[in-house]
């Protein structure tokens, strides 16, 4: 079944590999001008000699909260637009390059970084939970080494700090994957709230995790050729379109 999903997304990607490279360089210069921003805000506060005395600290938390935000918002519609044009393809339903703009709508653009930061706090809550037992047990390793404990007691400690972080991951990254379908019913707005769309995503890919997982590993090679050959526009147009060709097939099944 993996390969069944990325034969179709290799002939649909056909003929859009050229767009879709010009896309993820637009989004890497966007992110590289929104970092040379806060250096912008800095230089022109210092030329401008402009002061804020004492809430100046605050001032240049509050402006790189913005630029971080507003940065967020523009990956956040972005990501959105290319995962609705690789859907539409997947679905058969003429996407066209309007698609990757789609969230570029004010409503739109709202409701799509709201989406976003909710799936995003929740990955992160996620995995701090699941670190937890990881980082009691780091704690309790420096605490008693302050003390001198006996080196077998300090690398059994070690060796369970270890377990705990590689299990935490493993069941961190089954969990998203549970989560696979959520952006997808999003964009095809089918959900009555947040939590309706990750109870769907999770009811939906019950028994398909493994499959998700297969087809991910099924791209470890072509990433690795990116760093040998860099050919990054065709491997990350492939795997979206990949991505996009499986989500369709777990929703309709």
């Amino acid at each position: 079944m993996p390969s069944k999903h990325r034969i179709k997304g290799r002939i649909l990607i056909d003929g859009y590999v050229f767009l879709m490279s010009l896309i993820l360089a637009t989004v890497i210069v966007i992110t590289a001008l929104s970092n040379l921003c806060v250096f912008a805000y800095e230089m022109a506060v210092i030329r401008g000699g402009f002061s804020f005395g004492e809430n100046s600290k605050y001032v240049n938390l509050a402006v790189s909260v913005v630029f971080l935000l507003f940065t967020f918002m523009l990956y956040s519609q972005i990501k959105l637009g290319t995962d609705r044009f690789f859907l539409r393809r997947a679905q058969k339903k003429g996407s066209t390059a309007a698609d990757i703009f789609y969230y570029f709508h004010p409503i739109r653009a709202v409701g799509a970084f709201g989406f976003s930061v909710k799936m995003l706090l929740l990955k992160l809550s996620l995995l701090l939970f699941m670190l937890i037992p990881f980082a009691l047990c780091v704690i309790t390793l420096l605490s008693l080494l302050q003390k001198n404990v006996s080196a077998l007691v300090a690398l059994t400690l070690f060796i369970g700090s270890l377990v705990y972080l590689a299990s935490a991951l493993i069941y961190y990254r089954k969990l998203t994957c549970s989560l696979f379908l959520a952006k997808y019913y999003y964009i095809q707005g089918e959900y009555i709230c947040f939590a309706h769309l990750t109870a769907s995503s999770q009811s939906a890919m019950k028994n398909k995790t493994k499959e998700l997982a297969k087809i991910r590993r099924s791209f470890y090679g072509w990433f690795i050729l990116c760093i040998l050959l860099f050919p990054v526009g065709y491997v990350w147009s492939y795997y979206n379109q990949t991505m996009a060709v499986a989500g369709d097939s777990f929703m309709n099944n």
